[in-house]
């Protein structure tokens, strides 16, 4: 994926959306105890709340990061959704 494409999908709407829909389960999925060990993390539970509760800022500051993500720099904007949520998950521990 060139840089311009890069740029082009980090400001991508549509994207943006689907972002925000698979950061959203992922915060769902910390907040009610999806598994001990991420439950358990002060960190992820701060981080998942300020997601539910602010949705377009941090989807703001994720996704020019799952840009990155080498199954998303593959596919762009055609990656599937399955592979977009473990994208966005994978952001997500990364940048926590």
């Amino acid at each position: 994926m060139t840089l311009a494409e890069q740029a082009s999908l980090m400001s991508d709407s549509a994207f943006r959306d689907r972002c925000k829909a698979a950061m959203l389960f992922y915060a769902n999925y910390i907040s009610t105890g999806g598994t001990n060990a991420l439950a358990a993390n002060n960190m992820r539970r701060q981080w998942a709340r300020t997601a539910q509760t602010n949705p377009d800022v941090q989807v703001g500051l994720l996704q020019p990061n799952v840009v990155q993500d080498a199954k998303v720099q593959s596919d762009g904007a055609n990656i599937s959704d399955s592979d977009l949520q473990n994208s966005v998950n994978a952001t997500v521990e990364l940048l926590l």
